[in-house]
């Protein structure tokens, strides 16, 4: 069988490190805004000497914990970063005033939802959420308590839903890859049993042959010459055998290459379907027709279409056969 390598990034790994950067882009965003509407349009004028050092504090932490939570790389010490996190924003309420208390606190209650466990992580968010009403009006602005309520819950939410979903598909990506490699692994595996038990007893013959040979090649020729005989049709014996597993090797049948190729693809997370014609297939497979199958298969794990669909189809051409690689859905010319 060939050596396929499929540790290639795949476009469904792509993928997720676009969510990645999504996810720290949208983190950036909500206290973008925040200091950009302290600007221009403050709720509590002439505070903004006061958010600029809080957000520079925070920021960084914030960027790291995200992409931390992202990559699903949660310890100790993102748990304390994200307490002290949660200090300096609280701690700044005060000083910015309703403004700071609209936005800030989004990110840090998604990242509770993330870094700590049910249902502790629940109890939080929810604490968190309902305390935006009596926030609001301890800093002397009431009328924004339930818009602070349902803009924490709203922002907070879709950002703690995403690094779930991006922990989820990282976790599926590893296991594809396991399965990948396990099923090209187990394929060498047979290969070397099968060879380990069919020239493997015949060279450890021959072996055995060789050295009685020149045990008695001083004190019996005669023995020795029989030895040698023997020996040298043992060793033509086993090159025919070798021979012959090489050529069963290389010409297998058409459906074990197909059965192989589709338990490749489906392990690399490539839903795959067969197109039979309605006569039986050829018992064994050409060159040409095994590398047209092979190169294909090489081209589809190396190209990463995980989570696509293709279509192998056996289509009868003339007294031959041929095989099409086609995505799912699309039309044979």
């Amino acid at each position: 069988m060939m050596d396929v390598t499929v540790s290639k990034p795949s476009r469904f790994a792509r993928l997720i490190r676009l969510g990645t950067g999504a996810a720290v882009f949208y983190s950036l965003l909500i206290p973008t805004v925040v200091l950009t509407q302290l600007v221009t349009e403050p709720i509590d004028p002439e505070r903004i000497q006061y958010a600029l050092p809080a957000a520079a504090c925070v920021v960084p932490l914030q960027v790291w914990l995200v992409a931390s939570a992202a990559r699903g790389q949660i310890q100790r010490r993102h748990r304390f970063g994200l307490a002290v996190m949660a200090v300096i924003v609280l701690g700044a309420l005060p000083l910015v005033g309703v403004g700071w208390l609209v936005g800030m606190l989004i990110v840090p209650a998604a990242l509770l939802l993330v870094c700590l466990r049910a249902p502790l992580s629940f109890v939080l968010f929810a604490v968190v959420a309902l305390a935006m009403a009596p926030l609001a009006g301890a800093l002397g602005h009431p009328e924004w308590a339930s818009y602070a309520v349902l803009a924490q819950a709203s922002n907070a939410l879709p950002l703690a839903v995403g690094l779930w979903l991006l922990n989820v598909a990282r976790q599926l990506e590893a296991v594809r890859q396991e399965l990948a490699d396990e099923a090209v692994v187990r394929e060498r595996l047979r290969i070397d049993d099968e060879l380990r038990r069919s020239l493997g007893v015949a060279l450890e013959a021959i072996t055995r042959q060789g050295e009685r040979a020149v045990l008695r090649a001083t004190h019996d020729p005669e023995g020795a010459e029989r030895d040698l005989r023997e020996l040298a049709a043992a060793s033509r014996r086993t090159l025919t055998e070798a021979r012959q597993l090489v050529r069963r090797f290389r010409g297998v049948s058409l459906a074990f290459e197909l059965e192989t190729a589709v338990s490749l693809l489906s392990a690399a997370g490539i839903d795959t379907r067969l197109e039979l014609p309605p006569t039986p297939l050829p018992s064994m497979v050409d060159d040409h027709l095994r590398i047209a199958l092979r190169r294909d298969l090489a081209a589809l794990l190396s190209s990463g279409a995980t989570g696509t669909a293709v279509t192998i189809a056996v289509v009868r051409d003339g007294p031959g056969i041929r095989l099409e690689t086609r995505p799912v859905g699309a039309v044979r010319r």
